[in-house]
Parts: structure tokens; C-alpha cells; sequence
């Protein structure tokens, strides 16, 4: 949990929201700030959009489909991982027909974690989540594989995708246990540096 100071006393009066007229608990908001690195301002323009999507905080709805999610962001929607990244961030998922629920704590977290300001080691953390396929907590030469064919679409073979994530695989895997740990992937990620970072960043909504 990644906390940050705020002031004892801070200004509500924002974008015509002023202190009387807030749609959310000063608690919950309190709160998603702490829990987020996103300002109260920038929260409280997400669930302006929200309940443009139809969810609610305090009632049902609760949450919104991940479909409906992605084609309301057009960053979201050009991306081929979106699916993938609804999945990850959301508290509710169907195997079966891909769909995800998520809450708005769910989307939060997810603008949150792609947001410039989120420190890069947490950015480690949920990259790594995301190229996890399989959710066991390790990244296996499968996972490689299907990261490389999300990356390079169809324009290669299955011969040559496997040919590459095996050289990928070696080069990362530094125990060879044949299997890639979160460790192991925040220090090849720490190689890349800024580029990284500029890479794992999408702008949602703030």
C-alpha cells in the first residue's frame, strides 16, 4: 500500500464541486486518494465518468462491464492488450465469455497504475501480473509466448514466435529454473530504464 502526506485541511472547491455538493463520501475519497497516486480532483473526474458509464458507488450497478469500459477510451480502445488490462485490474471475470466486472476502486487502481506520477517498481508489479497468463505467479515460457504474439500480432509464424521467446526466455530467466519470478523481471525491467516507464504509461480519461 503506497500512502502519500496531504494537507490536514485541504481546498474541495474544484470544477464547480464545492465541499456541500461532493459525490462521494469525504471517507471513500480520503481513502482512494490514499490508496492511489491520483489527486482528489482527478478522482473525482473519473466517477463523473463513471456514472456517465451507468456505475454507481453507494448503489447497484456497482460495476461496469469491461467492454463497455474500453470502448469509452479511445487509448484504451487502440490498445491491443485492453482486454488483458481490464482483466487483471478487475474483481470480477468470466472465463468463459472473456468479460470482466469492474468496481470503480477496480478502475482507480487501473488509471492509478498507468498514471505518470505511479512509481515504476509498482509499475514492475502489474506488468509483470500482465504478462502472466496463466495466473500462477510466474512467468513461463507460454506466457513469453503469448506476450510476443500480442506484441508482433500476426505477422509471424508460430515457428518463429517460439524461436524468440526461447532466446527471450534464456536471456531473463538468470537461475535457470525455467521460469521468470517477479524479481527476476523488475531487474530486466529496471534495464530498460525511462523506457519502460513511457511505455507502460496510458492516459485515461485525466
Amino acid at each position: 500500500v503506497y500512502s502519500r502526506f496531504f494537507p490536514s485541511k485541504p481546498d474541495f472547491s474544484m470544477g464547480g464541486v464545492c465541499r456541500g455538493q461532493l459525490p462521494m463520501k469525504e471517507e471513500d475519497l480520503a481513502q482512494l486518494e490514499q490508496h492511489s497516486f491520483l489527486k482528489r480532483g482527478e478522482i473525482l473526474k473519473l466517477y463523473k465518468f463513471w456514472r456517465r458509464l451507468g456505475g454507481h458507488y453507494y448503489e447497484e450497478p456497482r460495476i461496469v462491464l469491461s467492454n463497455r469500459l474500453i470502448e469509452s477510451l479511445t487509448n484504451l480502445e487502440v490498445n491491443p492488450w485492453a482486454a488483458r488490462i481490464c482483466f487483471i485490474f478487475a474483481s470480477e471475470r468470466d472465463a468463459l465469455s472473456g468479460l470482466c466486472s469492474l468496481t470503480f476502486d477496480d478502475f482507480v487502481t487501473m488509471v492509478s497504475v498507468f498514471h505518470f506520477r505511479t512509481p515504476i517498481e509498482l509499475k514492475y508489479l502489474w506488468a509483470f501480473k500482465l504478462y502472466d497468463f496463466d495466473n500462477d505467479g510466474i512467468l513461463g515460457l507460454s506466457d513469453v509466448s503469448q506476450c510476443v504474439r500480442f506484441i508482433v500480432g500476426p505477422t509471424m509464424s508460430d515457428k518463429e514466435i517460439r524461436e524468440i521467446s526461447q532466446r527471450l526466455f534464456l536471456e531473463t530467466d538468470m537461475n535457470n529454473d525455467q521460469s521468470i519470478t517477479a524479481a527476476e523481471f523488475a531487474n530486466v525491467m529496471h534495464k530498460l530504464g525511462t523506457m519502460f516507464g513511457s511505455k507502460f504509461s496510458i492516459k485515461m480519461v485525466i
